[in-house]
């Protein structure tokens, strides 16, 4: 009959202990990630394949998703003035969606304009090639007006 704890037994058991524990981790983890990575990979092929959406249709829907930049360019079409106290400028507008647009598209070659001008202007040597537009609502009114992207 044995008494006491060997040290060498449960060296071994703590070792096996560690590889389970790691693998359950592993493979709760790779549970969690995995299907996140693969909804999104989804829903741009849905959007590209299914709905015909090109690179600058998803740029634009991308842009706009953008809640607080989509207001910020409604007003900016609006034709509102800059009023630091609420945190509206119509320079920050221009940077925050070329900014974001250096982001969206990859060969840094994009305007965004709508009937009265440029947001963002296409830089120098920039032809862009497609086109999409969308209705933005104007702050304050039930009017709306199409704003325009083109990249190349």
């Amino acid at each position: 009959m044995r008494t006491g704890n060997s040290a060498i037994g449960r060296m071994g058991q703590t070792g096996i202990e560690i590889a389970i524990i790691g693998a359950i981790f592993g493979v709760v983890l790779m549970m969690t990630i995995l299907p996140v990575l693969m909804t999104r990979i989804h829903i741009v092929r849905t959007l590209e394949v299914e709905y015909g959406y090109d690179s600058a249709e998803l740029s634009l829907l991308a842009l706009l998703s953008d809640r607080h930049l989509y207001g910020d360019v409604g007003a900016y079409m609006a034709g509102a003035q800059d009023n630091s106290a609420a945190g509206f400028t119509r320079a920050a507008v221009r940077s925050d969606a070329g900014a974001r647009l250096g982001q969206l598209v990859d060969s840094g070659c994009y305007r965004l304009y709508y009937d009265g001008g440029d947001i963002v202007p296409a830089s120098a040597g920039c032809k862009p090639q497609y086109e999409a537009s969308a209705y933005v609502a104007l702050p304050g009114s039930t009017d709306t007006k199409l704003v325009r992207l083109a990249i190349g």
